[in-house]
């Protein structure tokens, strides 16, 4: 079986497939992965096949360049309109050519690869959506929380579904509109509530969290399955850090107490200073050891109290377990590393799928959720004493790692797509 993946976005976009394309190697399959050539070190030595899309772009510099993309309130109609739209002729078109030249017996994309389904049904190809967050799902029975709405989960069925086609609503007006440009110009007709219809109109689509977070609903699509969070924290672009904890950080666990971690992901970290600093004093304030992961080093305080150790990268999945809390932004990529250590959380959601995650965690009772507008040295202190003084709540983030910890996400995931592919299309996926 040969497979295209792909996917856009930043590294908690990326990661989750250079995973499932890892699961399909192993498995003897052919795959590649078609997607922004920054990624292409990671990708490459992972054991995976390479195909550029476009012109190489650090998310961490779109961030920078467009900074209203992680506001609250705007940043959905900026990733959309300024980013992921204008792409999707280039997409459509380099897609296709990718196909004909490579014939693969599936395609497999995010919910964000908008055109996907337009190549596959012009070329025939059987396909399949990942879904990376509970976030993106749109469930009155078990809904999730956008930036700007509020928290649906004690209000009555009747507002629930009326909240969510206001939310079809503003999606399509974000969306389709541009894309409807673009349908056109195919010779395609234009499409509506492009986001939750047509992304899952495909022959399976899978989530890839953890159960922890959210299992199925009852009024999922009926070829969605929940599968497990996907397993890849590598990058070639710190050279040896990128793979393993350096020297002078294993040496700063080894030495004293387990830490408390801070991060704000891949993108947010570079320009996360002043977060940073609050970190590192809120460290001092409660009498901890800290380690921050910053992105870059200009991203790193000045000066740092003693016990504060920062790094610019170290692998999640080698950091988290030898801490003693997380402080994190809730993308989903760490949130799935952070829920795995099983350590107790504070999570400071700025936009997208990370208030959801904070929502979520919190019910699950294994974070405390604090504002980035309450967020300051002091309120951040006292959070992290929270989460660090809860015996309930270590206890409950331990049960929740050790059942994270033992799914197989990937290979629920890869197991459908196997079935996919030998029936030559529509196959209903296992629940």
């Amino acid at each position: 079986m040969r497979v295209l993946l792909t996917s856009i976005g930043s590294s908690g976009d990326i990661n989750p497939f250079i995973a499932l394309a890892r699961e399909l190697i192993a498995r003897g399959h052919g795959a590649t992965l078609l997607t922004n050539p920054y990624f292409e070190p990671t990708i490459r030595a992972a054991g995976v096949g390479f195909e550029p899309l476009g012109e190489a772009m650090a998310p961490e510099q779109v961030a920078r360049d467009m900074p209203l993309c992680f506001n609250r309130a705007l940043g959905a109609w900026m990733l959309i309109r300024r980013w992921f739209a204008p792409q999707v002729p280039m997409f459509v078109e380099r897609l296709g050519a990718v196909i004909d030249a490579s014939a693969p017996d599936l395609l497999v994309g995010h919910q964000i690869s908008f055109g996907l389904p337009w190549v596959a049904a012009a070329r025939g190809v059987p396909w399949a959506t990942c879904v990376l967050s509970p976030a993106t799902m749109l469930s009155a029975a078990d809904p999730s929380l956008f930036p700007i709405g509020s928290d649906l989960t004690r209000a009555p069925m009747w507002y629930r579904r009326f909240a969510h086609a206001m939310a079809r609503r503003s999606m399509s007006f974000m969306l389709d509109r541009p894309l409807n440009v673009h349908r056109r110009s195919l010779g395609l007709p234009p499409g509506y509530d492009t986001f939750w219809t047509e992304m899952f109109s495909g022959d399976a689509t899978v989530g890839m969290w953890s159960p922890v977070l959210r299992g199925r609903a009852a009024d999922d699509p009926e070829n969605f399955a929940v599968c497990g969070f996907p397993w890849h924290d590598r990058s070639a672009r710190y050279g040896l850090r990128g793979s393993a904890l350096d020297e002078r950080l294993e040496r700063f666990l080894d030495e004293g107490e387990p830490p408390v971690v801070f991060t704000l992901g891949s993108v947010l970290s570079h320009g996360g200073r002043r977060e940073f600093e609050m970190a590192a004093e809120a460290c001092r304030r409660v009498g901890c050891r800290g380690v921050l992961v910053t992105g870059s080093a200009e991203a790193a305080p000045a000066a740092l109290p003693a016990g504060v150790l920062a790094v610019d990268y170290a692998p999640y999945g080698l950091l988290m377990g030898r801490g003693a809390a997380t402080v994190h932004h809730g993308g989903v990529g760490t949130t799935a590393q952070a829920l795995r250590a099983g350590r107790p959380m504070v999570i400071t959601p700025f936009a997208h799928d990370q208030f959801d995650h904070a929502a979520r965690l919190s019910r699950a009772g294994v974070a405390t959720w604090l504002p980035r507008r309450a967020l300051s040295a002091r309120s951040l202190a006292a959070s992290v004493s929270a989460v660090l003084g809860s015996g309930a709540m270590r206890d409950a983030a331990a049960r929740a790692g050790e059942r994270v910890r033992a799914e197989n996400g990937v290979g629920r995931a890869v197991d459908i797509f196997e079935r996919i592919a030998a029936a030559g299309g529509r196959t209903r996926p296992s629940r």
